[in-house]
């Protein structure tokens, strides 16, 4: 099994040829190996910069107290909130570039760790992070290397720890686009489940459907391969049960450790695999209608896996099968693992489709128009703009 010892995961990438941080430390009360992790990357007196959320900045002065103990300094930049935009994350750029760090650390959730990636490479590399967008940018590359980067996060859900890509927005252009480099991986990732325990319960759940829907996205994408279908399938094992334990008992740290699991493999998996139309239409929901993005790739899953029965059918049943604890696929495998995400999200207190929002048939197809990129190319059955409004007039 893949993930008998998530300690031993970056080994277990490497073997399979997977894109993956190179350190990876998993277990309760793991962040007590920063210092060290630091002192691997950097000489004594090196500055390095600790990137954070404010609503961390207890945690980042405690973690900066424990650097400085050891002879680092450590400069906060602790402003971070909301998803990263392009102007969010060039103002941040612009404070690296001032620090000169040796060293990026990120500590928070998967807007945090975006950021850090994307200001790591542009730090060491020059211009706007509008530049090296994909689909909307100038078509520009990164040159030389970003700046050794470690990922503390403390959320379970949108696995950046684990990629190479920074997902930007720009609401006044209404897109969502990636930032993307294989260099951009986090160099080393911490992950202690002890770090989520405080979460709102609102984060929990939109951090974990994210990590739901990254898992059984990539398992049956276009660009899915044996190894990340299997991978995926091992950490789909009861996340719902374990996701929905967090909800009702936040302290529950096997839970915790459960989601952090698919948290992190979800990370993995969309790196090597991609995703497809859930991913597609919650990274439009958010550009235009600003639609929190767990919360939409959530509402879009059961009616997504619903959808592309016909794309994947072997892998879907499998998927489902491993989030079920089922041994054995059967023809009615697929029915119970949709019928589950329903339960699931009425559980949550999710709603079940888009007719919350007062969406007109024009905004369906800037929606669907928004819709198309990497995500939707990822997508087990074939779409372009008119098959996605198509498909949501069923779901608005």
């Amino acid at each position: 099994m893949y993930l008998d010892d998530l300690n031993l995961l970056a080994e277990t990438t490497k073997k399979l040829q997977l894109a993956a941080p190179e350190i990876i430390r998993f277990g309760r009360g793991r962040i007590k190996d920063l210092p060290e992790l630091v002192r691997s990357f950097v000489a004594p007196g090196a500055t390095v910069v600790l990137l954070g959320g404010v609503s961390y900045k207890r945690l980042l002065e405690q973690l900066q107290a424990r650097m400085a103990a050891e002879g680092v300094q450590c400069e906060l930049i602790s402003g971070i909130s909301g998803e990263p935009t392009n102007e969010s994350v060039d103002a941040t750029t612009q404070q690296v570039r001032e620090l000169q760090p040796k060293l990026v650390i990120a500590c928070g959730g998967g807007s945090v760790i975006d950021t850090a990636k994307a200001g790591a490479a542009l730090a060491t590399n020059g211009g706007m992070v509008e530049d090296y967008l994909e689909g909307v940018g100038s078509g520009r590359k990164i040159e030389a290397d970003p700046l050794p980067m470690i990922a503390i996060p403390t959320t379970s859900g949108t696995g950046a720890e684990m990629t190479k890509n920074a997902v930007i927005s720009n609401y006044r252009k209404q897109y969502k686009k990636s930032f993307r480099d294989e260099r951009m991986i986090p160099d080393a990732v911490i992950l202690d489940p002890e770090l989520t325990t405080d979460l709102p319960s609102g984060v929990t759940v939109a951090t974990g459907l994210d990590a739901l829907t990254q898992l059984l996205e990539s398992a049956i994408s276009r660009r899915r391969t044996e190894t990340t279908t299997a991978l995926a399938c091992e950490a789909l094992v009861k996340v719902p049960e374990a996701l929905l334990t967090c909800f009702r008992q936040p302290y529950s740290l096997v839970a915790r450790e459960r989601m952090m699991i698919a948290s992190a493999v979800s990370g993995i998996c969309l790196a090597n695999s991609g995703l497809g139309l859930a991913h597609a239409v919650a990274s439009a929901l958010g550009a235009v209608h600003r639609v929190g993005h767990g919360i939409a790739c959530g509402v879009m899953l059961p009616h997504v896996m619903e959808y592309n029965k016909s794309g994947a059918a072997d892998e879907m049943a499998q998927a489902f099968a491993a989030m079920l604890g089922e041994k054995q696929v059967t023809g009615e495998t697929v029915d119970r693992g949709i019928a589950k995400l329903k339960q699931l999200l009425k559980a949550l207190e999710v709603p079940s489709s888009l007719r919350l929002l007062p969406l007109l048939d024009e905004d369906l197809r800037l929606l669907a128009e928004k819709a198309q990129g990497n995500s939707l190319s990822g997508n087990p059955v074939e779409m372009d703009s008119e098959a996605v409004y198509q498909f949501l007039k069923t779901v608005a």
